[in-house]
Parts: structure tokens; sequence; C-alpha cells
């Protein structure tokens, strides 16, 4: 599994905002969502091909790293 660091990089990344301000903001939010949801830090609801509920609230468990980036 990734660290918080490298996943948040990842996303800051693939949306073309990788900068170290914005790269620490994101991993701040992780931690204090405290997520267990599989490759999801962020608690997010997004629908993907295979993901499982995490939660009642619609959080979703991802099947792959890639999905939650």
């Amino acid at each position: 599994m990734v660290t918080l660091a490298e996943w948040a990089l990842q996303v800051l990344s693939d949306g073309g905002w990788p900068t170290p301000g914005a790269q620490a903001g994101l991993v701040a939010q992780a931690v204090e969502e405290g997520s267990h949801a599989t490759w999801n830090p962020e608690d997010t609801t997004e629908p993907e091909a295979g993901a499982g509920a995490y939660n009642a609230a619609g959080v979703r468990d991802y099947t792959t790293e890639a999905q939650g980036i």
C-alpha cells in the first residue's frame, strides 16, 4: 500500500496541481477523515465499477488504488 503522502501526490499530479502545500493539505484532510475504507482515504462516494459500500452514508470501498485516485 502507498502512503497518504504518495497517494496525495498522485491525486494532485493527475489533476495538474502537484504543489507541496496542496499535498500537505490533502494529507491533513485524509488524516482528519480517519477513513478505513479501502483505497478511499477521503471517504468519497464516487461510484466506480466493482466498488462496494463501506457504510450506509454511501462511502465506497474501491477495488484498486487507481479507483481511489
